[in-house]
């Protein structure tokens, strides 16, 4: 799924896709698994966020906030959501 500015409509010059990616399970910390990506591949640049489905469905309760507005912006690419935040 992707968010920010591409989902709102509004990218620009410069303007990164924001991602989010769901995974089963994952051994690393959060902020460790967009490493395992090969993101400089992609056509353009991108930033990711890697949850497990775990941490996923507990994310309006640990950053509500956030969780708000990926519930409002989030565009899905593949499959469905999985109880969003």
């Amino acid at each position: 799924m992707y968010f920010g500015s591409y989902a709102r409509g509004k990218a620009g010059v410069g303007s990164d896709r924001n991602l989010v990616l769901l995974a089963k399970e994952s051994a690393l910390p959060l902020w460790q698994r967009p490493a395992q990506l090969p993101l400089e591949e992609l056509p353009a640049p991108a930033e990711a966020l890697v949850y497990t489905l775990e941490e996923w469905q507990a994310l309006p309760q640990k950053s509500p906030r956030f969780a708000k507005t990926l519930c409002r912006e989030t565009r899905w690419v593949f499959g469905t959501d999985p109880s969003h935040p």
